[in-house]
């Protein structure tokens, strides 16, 4: 964690995973955030994966850093209490939206707090990273050509890059509010963000220029060369050249720089450009598999280690974790105990400030440590009276 937001306090109701990023993230970076949930929990405090124990990994991952609290906000006392709690610097985050903060009446009476509220699609239809996902066209554009059916990413990315647009639009309000004085209410919609990312990486522009839609390619690299070979030992690598200088060095680590030359004087081609490497793809991916098929995967290591070329083994989601894997390099990363799980790896901030010490991660509390509204307004008090 980095203090880098001490002093900014945020109020989080919310479920799931865009919204309780956003929380995480400000938390990660010192601001105050108190996540209140109904009494015995939200409904995802219980999502998979469980410990043995019963416990939420997927929640304690979302969750850490932050204040709990236990509060039924269909009372209206308790949402008076809560009002209260925001006070006249407040800043609110939900994907829940509770009625009793989106009628008007907060800003009305607050004008400089501020809200950002998370939707499905901007007319208020419901949706999750799923549904929007199927309407992105990317399920029926990804597999191996010819396959009829759609594929589903087991990654949430809308609701992570979601997530990310709300700190960032949250921090910049805040700016603003520091600045002249005034709140503001942030409304996103998860199918706004996926629409944004689909625009800006030319996926609905390549439609509108060309009249066509991306084809299905496997594992391939649209525009480029990229695709997974076998070793010898029987282990697979995902292998990617996109600049002149990576494609020159595969070139000679491999010994293929005849073979490919041929390739360019009966194509007409210069293996040099990404997109006539992305039209030969198919026989670079045919020459490049016969050698490695004679290597072993340290072999590989061994050559191309010294060289600029983009490479990777694939390997499991367990092995991130094994002793020497990546996540015991990254400084990102500590063991923490959480109540329910046990001790895991939890990532802090996912940048370093150099030069700067991170603060020790937070734990997520068992249910008994959870606060109440009372709890947190005697310590606004206690800290009032310092």
């Amino acid at each position: 964690m980095y203090p880098l937001l001490n002093g900014l306090r945020v109020i989080e109701i919310s479920a799931f995973v865009a919204v309780p990023f956003c929380g995480n993230t400000l938390a990660q970076l010192g601001a105050e955030v108190i996540r209140i949930d109904p009494p015995g929990g939200g409904v995802d405090h219980k999502r998979w994966p469980l410990s043995d124990e019963g416990g939420s990994i997927y929640w304690s991952g979302l969750n850490h850093a932050k204040r709990h609290v236990a509060a039924d906000l269909r009372d209206p006392q308790v949402q008076e209490r809560v009002i209260e709690l925001i006070g006249d610097d407040g800043i609110v985050i939900t994907n829940l939206s509770p009625a009793f903060l989106m009628d008007g009446r907060l800003l009305a009476e607050k004008p400089r707090t501020i809200i950002a509220t998370l939707e499905g699609f901007p007319d208020g239809r419901p949706a999750v990273d799923y549904t929007v996902n199927a309407a992105s066209g990317l399920p029926l554009i990804t597999g191996p050509e010819g396959h009829a059916a759609p594929i589903n990413a087991p990654f949430p990315c809308w609701d992570m890059i979601a997530g990310l647009q709300l700190a960032l639009a949250l921090v910049a309000a805040e700016r603003r509010r520091r600045l002249e004085g005034v709140g503001a209410w942030i409304r996103c919609s998860l199918s706004d963000v996926m629409l944004a990312a689909m625009t800006t990486l030319g996926f609905v522009g390549e439609t509108e220029v060309t009249q066509n839609t991306r084809p299905r390619l496997g594992n391939h690299i649209y525009g480029t060369f990229g695709h997974d070979f076998s070793t010898a030992d029987g282990k697979r690598l995902m292998l990617v050249a996109l600049t002149p200088r990576q494609w020159t060095e595969l070139c000679r680590v491999t010994q293929t720089e005849d073979a490919f030359r041929r390739i360019e004087e009966s194509r007409g081609f210069d293996l040099r450009k990404e997109a006539d490497r992305f039209a030969a793809r198919e026989e670079i991916r045919s020459l490049l598999a016969a050698w490695f098929a004679t290597k072993t995967m340290a072999q590989v290591q061994e050559l191309f280690g010294p060289t600029s070329i983009c490479w990777h083994p694939y390997q499991t989601v367990d092995e991130l974790a094994r002793p020497g894997g990546l996540i015991e390099s990254s400084a990102i990363f500590e063991r923490v105990h959480h109540h329910g799980v046990g001790e895991i790896w939890t990532a802090g901030p996912m940048f370093r400030l150099e030069g700067e010490t991170r603060l020790p991660l937070k734990p997520t509390p068992d249910a008994a440590q959870r606060e109440t509204i009372a709890d947190l307004a005697a310590t606004d008090e206690e800290r009032s009276h310092r």
